[in-house]
C-alpha cells in the first residue's frame, strides 16, 4: 500500500511537470500531493529524497531495503506518468524535454533535486 502511494504520487508529479512545464502550478499540485500522503508513505516522490532518508544517521533511520523498493516504485511511477502525459497531452507535453540537450536535462535534475532535498529536509 505504501509503495503504491509512492508510485501514484510520482506519476502525478511527473504528469504535473510535463503538463505545466514547472512553475507555480506544479508546486501547488506538489503541495496537495504532499498533504494527502505525507502520513501514509512520507511523500518522497523522488529517489534522491529517499536516498537522503536512507543515508541519515539520526535515530529515525529509514530501512534501506524499503528505500530500494521506494526507488523502484518511484521510477515505475515516473514512467507511467510519462506515458499518461503523452497519451493525454500528446507530444506537446514532451516538447519541453525532447528538444533540450541531455546535459542540460541532467543539470536541471541535479539542481532541482538539490533544492527539493534542501527544502524537504529543513
Amino acid at each position: 500500500m505504501i509503495l503504491l502511494f509512492e508510485a501514484f504520487g510520482t506519476a502525478m508529479l511527473t504528469c504535473l511537470y510535463l503538463a505545466t512545464g514547472g512553475g507555480a502550478a506544479m508546486f501547488i499540485g506538489f503541495f496537495i500531493l504532499l498533504i494527502f500522503s505525507a502520513r501514509i508513505s512520507g511523500s518522497h516522490y523522488n529517489p534522491i529524497v529517499t536516498l537522503a532518508f536512507m543515508l541519515r544517521k539520526d535515530a529515525g533511520q529509514f530501512n534501506k531495503w524499503l528505500g530500494l523498493l521506494y526507488m523502484l516504485f518511484q521510477l515505475g511511477g515516473a514512467y507511467v506518468g510519462c506515458l499518461v502525459s503523452f497519451y493525454f497531452f500528446g507530444t506537446k507535453a514532451f516538447y519541453l524535454t525532447v528538444t533540450r540537450h541531455p546535459l542540460q536535462c541532467m543539470l536541471c535534475e541535479v539542481l532541482g533535486a538539490f533544492i527539493l532535498v534542501t527544502m524537504y529536509l529543513t
